[in-house]
């Protein structure tokens, strides 16, 4: 249902960047298990079809109700798409075929930082001083969930090629993420997610058939089928709904400070799927990475502006 003019969203779009880095969190514990059978320019283009198959009953009348934005700015459109949809998924699922899963969290935890940093070259975009400590905490509590409370595993911390490309996949969805603001305010935000999916799986579908990156046959099983829907429904198609909504609501700073909650989450997930122990080294990167997150996106020293958010995250 629409919200009526001048009403709240129906959900807060701290909520919505909650449930994203859930989606996000639990992909990239089953995608590096699934590009150990699916080659990742395979696993990029049949997440993405299902996706659009899936998207389009909900996204089309959108999209046709507002043709007119989608034809005056499709160039614009099908390009910050391509960011989000083609360059950054090929890039970050190859990088997981080459380097361990430490490596890529450790590199991906600069995200924010490299969101900020691009809203401020491009646009001028002020970085006040909380944000900048709250950034600066949060990534200091993603540092102790990853070495597992051994700073002297960062002693033997190397970079490979997959590392390299992690690297690339983290510029290419801060690129996407601050172009964000260029998308037209009154395209529905699966209309637009719809734009961007049909315009990846075209690209996608090229790189693909030119198997530049791997050959495109590849023995299918049943698991691997129910991994590659999950990657299309949740971590796709849902989470980017969300993402986008999240950043159109609060801009682009504060929602890339959501990416920090990736790792503990990740984490939190392992305990519950998989039986791991939940360690004090967890408890304490929680807590520090909250503490951030709140500082970093909170605009006013006011206990009751923090209430106040502490509220809407809640219901």
């Amino acid at each position: 249902m629409t919200p009526k003019s001048g009403s709240r969203p129906a959900i807060s779009p701290y909520v919505l960047l909650l449930l994203t880095m859930c989606f996000w969190s639990g992909n990239g514990v089953i995608s590096k298990a699934v590009v150990a059978g699916v080659p990742p320019a395979a696993l990029v283009f049949w997440s993405w079809v299902i996706g659009v198959i899936a998207l389009s009953p909900f996204a089309l009348p959108h999209v046709w109700a507002r043709r007119d934005l989608v034809v005056r700015h499709g160039l614009k459109l099908v390009l910050i798409g391509v960011l989000g949809m083609n360059l950054f998924y090929h890039l970050f699922y190859n990088a997981l075929t080459f380097t361990t899963a430490i490596n890529a969290t450790l590199i991906s935890t600069i995200l924010p930082a490299v969101i900020v940093g691009l809203s401020w070259l491009l646009y001028r975009e002020a970085i006040s001083w909380r944000a900048a400590l709250g950034s600066a905490i949060a990534f200091a509590g993603v540092v102790v969930v990853i070495v597992r409370g051994d700073l002297a595993v960062l002693a033997s911390f190397g970079f490979n090629s997959g590392d390299l490309l992690m690297v690339l996949a983290v510029l290419a969805w801060a690129l996407y993420t601050v172009l964000l603001r260029h998308a037209p305010p009154a395209l529905d935000p699966l209309a637009l997610l719809w734009v961007f999916a049909v315009a990846g799986v075209i690209v996608n579908g090229a790189i693909y058939a030119s198997e530049v990156f791997s050959p495109m046959a590849f023995a299918l099983s049943w698991g691997d089928a129910a991994m590659i829907a999950y990657v299309a429904i949740f971590p796709s198609v849902l989470a980017l709904v969300f993402y986008n909504a999240g950043v159109k609501a609060l801009g682009p700073g504060i929602a890339g400070q959501f990416l920090y909650l990736t790792p503990i989450l990740t984490a939190i997930l392992a305990v519950v799927f998989l039986g791991e122990s939940f360690e004090l080294f967890h408890l304490v990167s929680l807590v520090v990475i909250v503490v951030g997150l709140y500082l970093a996106t909170t605009q006013s020293n006011s206990l009751r502006s923090v209430i106040a958010k502490i509220r809407s995250v809640v219901g």
